[in-house]
């Protein structure tokens, strides 16, 4: 493959480890209207050439917002997720897997969930 795999924006660092996958990345039209399952959404890839969509399905905000934290004994990297209330601190590895609920700030972590995705 040549140039960086097709991504998602959030967690920021993670990359294709939170595109939806069916053995590879799940790619869908960014026009067409459901071409992603529930939940996920068609993030148009600049750039992507492939028959099979212009766009990978990525986690939904209201989704991303309600995952668990991907939090590992070995992280280092100061992340911060929503909790279901608030916005609080874990560490992460990025070497591993990670859900959407990975931000870079407490201040991203807020505005992208914030008291909209309250459980």
């Amino acid at each position: 493959m040549l140039g960086p795999p097709v991504t998602c924006p959030l967690p920021e660092g993670a990359g294709y480890r939170t595109v939806l996958n069916r053995e590879g990345a799940v790619f869908c039209h960014s026009k067409l209207k459901g071409s992603c399952p529930d939940d996920y959404e068609c993030i148009k890839s600049v750039g992507l050439v492939n028959p099979q969509g212009d766009g990978v399905c990525c986690p939904r905000r209201e989704t991303a917002c309600r995952q668990n934290v991907s939090e590992s004994a070995d992280g280092w990297l100061l992340r911060w997720y929503f909790t279901g209330d608030s916005c609080a601190p874990f560490k992460w590895n990025p070497e591993k897997n990670s859900t959407a609920n990975n931000f870079t700030t407490k201040e991203h972590c807020e505005s992208y969930c914030g008291n909209e995705y309250q459980y």
